[in-house]
């Protein structure tokens, strides 16, 4: 995405800083992410632009823990979250993937240490998702943040400021020391207790995190925002040779640690209120995209990433990002917990050909929805979390947050010959939507830069082992994007 805008009022100010000396922080490369790069064409390789290890800072921010249960909030509880950038350990197939000293991994990726507190109790550890020292041996001891997209907006105040965001599509599991809790707060029906007692030593939790950077007088003014989501068990623990962490019924009878209609979200800064009036299903619809992209990995010789290293392989190698033109899906409200329609936070959307590409042409797969009944009628499905409300904070108008899942039909137009069934994708993500009645918005770079209200970017998830085999449940890898907008 190219060409920066400065006109336009601040939305989405994520909230946790940092503010110190000039010369006691580091400045990071503005502008451009560059996967839109004009030099290349179809399926050339391209040298991103975003902040990574050694500029990232470690911040603290408050949060918010919530527990959705079928379509309604039932708990939440403020959290104390702390993010921290570390060393990416190269889990990978061949020794070759290993990165050196420095923690970039595959051109775009970055690891992250998340830790979770009651702050009524700092001392007493809630969850980590990661840990600090990643294994390269454990994909389990680090959340992996892949690179998505950046934008900018202007903060509020006389100076007008701009501030400029990157967000990483994340996933990791979460180990919990204790129950997050106030007075026994958390009761079945969602089986709560399945996180520490359960037959799995983690909770995948997926979503994405936001930094964000301004120069301002006083220096270097850093913030973090996030949205995590362990998804309801009719996901997250569906039962299919596709999820390594399924949970089968016993003569119809579901497993006890199940949570079948619940949902563990971690939102942050926060403010953040669960549960909060969902707006109208076709506020969710997507037409005439503004910006909707797609990114793919592969290796030195064009053999697309994740296939195991060719000979000569050095290191792995980012693709230009193509675009989608013809795009249009409407939306419907749905609630899994009763299996009907106009009732429930979830939406739900078909997404159907035809997906032509500006640059690389038709795929061979029309990129299209495949519904997982009863639980995925659609094939796209979004939790509605809830929102910041204008008046939570001076610096953050209303953004709407949801949780994205989603099984999808789509060869990328780069997949080389290797692997011609790498086409069915399960996907993770998350949408932010911003009410541009309060005259604010993210302004994006690029061939299509404007303004934006809708940021809806999630990516495929396949196995830890194999890097092509699409996965459920459990965090592994990340090897195409969808960025869309309007």
């Amino acid at each position: 995405m190219k060409n920066m805008s400065a006109s336009f009022a601040v939305l989405f100010v994520l909230v946790a800083s940092i503010s110190t000396p000039l010369a006691a922080q580091v400045f990071p490369t503005l502008g451009d992410d560059n996967f839109d790069d004009p030099a290349a064409t179809c399926c050339d390789t391209v040298v991103p632009n975003f902040p990574g290890l050694g500029v990232l800072p470690a911040l603290t921010v408050t949060g918010e823990y919530g527990v959705l249960d079928a379509c309604a909030n039932i708990y939440q509880l403020p959290v104390s979250v702390t993010v921290t950038p570390t060393l990416h350990p190269g889990v990978f197939l061949d020794p070759l993937f290993l990165t050196p000293a420095g923690g970039q991994q595959a051109c775009d990726e970055i690891a992250f240490f998340i830790e979770v507190k009651d702050p009524a109790t700092p001392s007493q550890l809630g969850f980590t998702i990661g840990t600090a020292t990643p294994l390269t041996t454990d994909r389990s001891s680090f959340a992996l943040g892949k690179f998505m997209r950046t934008w900018t907006t202007v903060d509020p105040g006389p100076q007008g400021v701009i501030r400029q965001h990157w967000r990483f599509l994340v996933s990791g599991d979460a180990v919990f020391a204790v129950l997050p809790s106030s007075g026994g707060l958390y009761e079945p029906p969602c089986q709560v207790n399945s996180l520490l007692a359960g037959p799995f030593p983690a909770a995948g939790f997926f979503g994405v995190i936001d930094y964000s950077f301004a120069e301002k007088e006083t220096g270097l003014d850093w913030r973090v925002s996030l949205s995590l989501s362990h998804h309801h068990g009719l996901v997250s623990h569906l039962d299919t040779p596709l999820n390594p962490r399924a949970l089968a019924s016993v003569g119809g009878v579901p497993s006890p640690f199940m949570h079948a209609n619940c949902s563990y979200n971690l939102v942050a800064p926060g403010g953040f209120v669960f549960g909060a009036a969902k707006p109208p299903a076709s506020t969710f619809n997507v037409s005439s995209a503004l910006d909707a992209l797609r990114n793919t990995i592969s290796d030195a010789d064009g053999t697309a990433f994740p296939a195991p290293p060719s000979p000569g392989f050095t290191m792995p190698e980012c693709l230009r990002e193509d675009h989608m033109v013809a795009l249009s899906t409407n939306a419907t409200d749905f609630c899994p917990a009763t299996g009907q329609g106009g009732v429930g936070n979830f939406i739900i959307q078909t997404w159907d050909a035809p997906f032509n590409f500006a640059t690389c042409g038709p795929s061979t797969y029309p990129w299209y929805t495949v519904p997982v009944t009863p639980y995925l009628p659609a094939g796209f499905e979004q939790e509605f979390l809830g929102s910041w409300p204008a008046t939570a904070r001076s610096d953050v108008a209303s953004v709407a947050l949801t949780s994205v899942v989603a099984t999808i039909v789509h060869e990328p137009s780069c997949q080389p010959v290797p692997y011609p069934d790498e086409h069915f994708h399960i996907c993770f993500g998350t949408n932010s939507l911003f009410d541009l009645t309060q005259g604010n918005a993210p302004v994006l770079f690029g061939p299509q830069a404007g303004v934006t209200d809708m940021l809806l970017d999630f990516g495929n998830n396949v196995e830890r082992n194999s890097y092509y085999v699409p996965q459920a449940g459990e965090p592994g890898y990340t090897s195409v994007l969808w960025m869309i907008s309007r």
